[in-house]
């Protein structure tokens, strides 16, 4: 299915004919000729116009034996759009508010059908808004999200080396057993000093 591409013009037949195709969804030739209104073309003609549309890439078949039943490539959606962007560039300069002054001014438009067109455009404006709104939201909380390499844990804002252990914090226990060097030097002091006494005497 063509998307974004400049379509290439149809004749009003070739128009015509994929009208009836994407009413009918699918069809033969012979289901194609039944639409047209009278006096209907031939059938040799019909099936001509079905065939240059295949080559110019709206319609593809199905082949069942000698029979092609043709369908739509391109659905009328896609076409409308081409075909009002092609007007708009061609005769209004690409310029909406020219073109609804056009049909405004030459078609005789009624205060009704303005109001409609005017609600349509109030309408169209409102859902782009919401739509551009939404997605600066979501450009928004796309930036708030955490950047890599930081953290959230509250335990991380410590300064490193530093341990939130509260058993860390504590003041260490001292040591209050005897120190057996400490011991043995007093022990020595009080002979020595036993035999000095003896010695004096």
């Amino acid at each position: 299915m063509k998307k974004n591409k400049d379509f290439k013009s149809l004749t009003q037949s070739e128009e015509q004919v994929m009208q009836i195709l994407w009413n009918l969804g699918k069809g033969f030739v012979r289901d194609i000729r039944e639409q047209m209104t009278d006096p209907r073309p031939a059938y040799n003609t019909v099936s001509t116009i079905v065939r240059i549309l295949e080559k110019k890439g709206f319609v593809s078949h199905q082949a069942y034996g000698n029979a092609h039943q043709y369908f739509p490539l391109v659905t009328k959606t896609e076409y409308s759009k081409n075909r009002i962007k092609s007007l708009l560039k061609n005769y209004f300069k690409n310029s909406y508010s020219e073109l609804v002054s056009f049909f405004a001014r030459e078609q005789n438009m009624s205060v009704r059908e303005m109001e409609e067109i005017m609600q349509i455009m109030d309408q169209q404006i409102k859902n782009q808004q919401d739509t551009g709104y939404r997605g600066e939201s979501e450009t928004k909380n796309s930036d708030k999200s955490t950047n890599p390499g930081e953290s959230t844990n509250p335990a991380n804002s410590s300064n490193p080396g530093e341990s939130t252990n509260p058993a860390n914090s504590s003041n260490p226990k001292k040591n209050t057993k005897p120190d057996n060097n400490t011991n043995s030097d007093n022990s020595a002091n009080q002979d020595n000093a036993a035999s000095g006494e003896g010695y004096t005497k």
